[in-house]
């Protein structure tokens, strides 16, 4: 996708509030669908702008990336924003449900 295509793809995106926070990270880091997919919340290191990818999803299980390595990827401060809220949102989805810790 052209820069422009990636603009319109995330301004129409946008309004759907629980996938648009994954759409924006895949285009804002160039991360594969199954190393988003791999994602914990200790992966985000908010204060230094970047995140960690340590994991991928393949054959509905969890291993180690496509290459074997674990490499830091720098977020934009709209995806810092993003995730940040998505956060808070999940926070309050888990006392909201009772659960007692947030599903991976």
């Amino acid at each position: 996708m052209s820069q422009d295509q990636v603009s319109a793809f995330l301004t129409a995106v946008q309004q759907d509030a629980r996938h648009y926070p994954l759409f924006l990270l895949l285009a804002r880091t160039g991360l594969r669908p199954a190393e988003a997919f791999g994602l914990h919340w200790d992966d985000l290191d908010f204060r230094a702008r970047e995140l960690r990818v340590e994991r991928s999803w393949s054959l509905r299980k969890i291993e180690t990336p496509k290459t074997g390595r674990t490499r830091r990827v720098a977020m934009s401060e709209q995806l810092v924003r993003t995730l940040r809220r998505l956060e808070v949102d999940r926070m309050v989805e888990k006392v909201k449900r009772g659960w007692a810790e947030m599903p991976p």
